[in-house]
């Protein structure tokens, strides 16, 4: 199994006493659908584009009217190769809310801005196909921050997901968002990349998005006032330990869910003060453990196995 090294490995903790409904509210992502565009791009979108005149020119963002999830059209992201002035350089495929400021020579990205954003989403959904570069990883990031009246960037969440598998049809992708700070953003930038790191692209990868969406919590206090959940992930233990008081665990179960979105572990929630779960079946990785009663989350924390 593939080990993953992460652009930033933070361990962040948070819990939710809600229960998610479907809530959904695409109007905040513009052109969400990825159905209007203009200049070889999609409106409101852009990507990574090389213009050396008269002697090169790479495009690694294209139109897809070819089996889209929805609608008429998708995004296709490629990684390419091409040659400036006798040096061979690899593009990454992406697409952001925001803007590119590409310096290929130094092999760096600039990355600013991001579109208007003052609410908190949950989460994102969309439909991806994949094929990643066998030794790297297509890759989804998120950001929400605020800006003080200085022009000041405090960053109130930051999200990774990473996909190192083939994905030959159409499957939808859920990047729960998490907050370190009590606060509302004002903006939110969303990056879709064919490799892991875009300062570093990999040949033969290929992402295909499709149908953007943020989702939202409804917030229903589900915890009694004598009820509690603990949870934590000793360094290089691969163990999990609960702390947990519920006055109906009936029907509660603890998911582990991978940075692709996929439950790799469900285990039945026990009300007990210490309870050991061996996690040494998993790989090293950043994980979502969320504990649902009746289908619905109540509590949600990141944890990391090193």
């Amino acid at each position: 199994m593939k080990k993953i090294t992460y652009i930033t490995v933070i361990t962040i903790a948070f819990c939710l006493s809600t229960i998610t409904l479907n809530a959904q509210n695409n109007n905040i992502i513009p052109n969400n659908s990825l159905e209007e565009w203009e200049n070889n791009l999609p409106v409101n979108w852009d990507g990574v584009k090389i213009e050396v005149p008269l002697v090169a020119s790479v495009e690694t963002t294209s139109k897809e009217t070819n089996n889209p999830y929805n609608g008429n059209s998708c995004v296709k992201l490629e990684s390419k190769k091409t040659s400036i002035l006798g040096t061979d350089y690899l593009i990454p495929g992406a697409l952001t809310l925001g803007k590119f400021d590409i310096d290929y020579i130094n092999r760096e990205v600039g990355l600013y801005k991001g579109i208007p954003c003052h609410h908190k989403p949950s989460g994102l959904n969309v439909y991806v196909k994949a094929t990643p570069n066998e030794d790297d990883a297509c890759s989804i990031v998120t950001s929400l921050w605020t800006t003080n009246s200085e022009g000041v960037r405090d960053t109130i969440s930051e999200n990774f997901l990473f996909i190192d598998r083939n994905i030959d049809s159409w499957e939808k992708i859920d990047l729960p968002f998490v907050y370190t700070k009590d606060a509302t953003p004002d903006s939110l930038n969303i990056i879709f990349c064919t490799n892991r790191d875009i300062r570093d692209a990999k040949e033969n990868a290929v992402l295909y998005i499709d149908q953007i969406s943020l989702y939202f919590t409804t917030s229903l206090n589900l915890l009694q006032k004598d009820e509690s959940i603990e949870l934590y992930a000793p360094l290089s233990s691969k163990k999990l330990i609960t702390n947990i008081k519920l006055e109906d665990n009936s029907n509660t179960q603890l998911n582990v869910i991978n940075t692709s979105g996929r439950i790799v572990k469900s285990i039945k929630v026990l009300n007990s003060e210490h309870t050991e779960y061996d996690l040494h079946d998993l790989k090293n990785d950043i994980y979502i453990i969320t504990i649902t009663r009746n289908n619905s989350p109540i509590y949600t924390q990141k944890i990391g196995l090193l």
